[in-house]
């Protein structure tokens, strides 16, 4: 349990400073919650590539393809098809070099004690 508080608040707390004061448009509710549930959710598939004992080719498709569904749901769901406050969020911040800097170097932080843990 000490390990999911922590590790979430590492991941606000890195993912609100990198867009509060990014010099990118990365301001405001609707881009950091699009920005941090995607790394998240890149954290969560890694840690559970790691905890994968045996790859078969159906882990590997399920790793790799929930990633690539949850970025496509994402596109489809901020699209103009939907009228939502999200409309165009995910492609301000995957544009964003900011936010792909954030993503590694929040995973990769949170990545090292899962690491030296084994």
């Amino acid at each position: 349990m000490m390990h999911g508080v922590a590790t979430s608040l590492i991941l606000f707390f890195i993912a609100y400073g990198a867009f509060h004061y990014s010099v990118d448009d990365l301001q405001g509710i609707q881009a950091f919650g699009t920005g941090l549930a995607t790394i998240l959710i890149f954290t969560v598939t890694l840690q559970v590539a790691l905890d994968t004992s045996y790859w078969t080719y159906i882990n590997f498709i399920t790793i790799i393809g929930s990633v690539v569904f949850y970025l496509s749901l994402t596109l489809f769901m901020y699209s103009n098809l939907f009228a939502t406050s999200y409309l165009g969020s995910e492609k301000k911040v995957y544009s964003s070099p900011a936010f792909w800097f954030t993503l590694v170097l929040t995973v990769v932080i949170l990545m090292v004690p899962v690491v030296a843990a084994r």
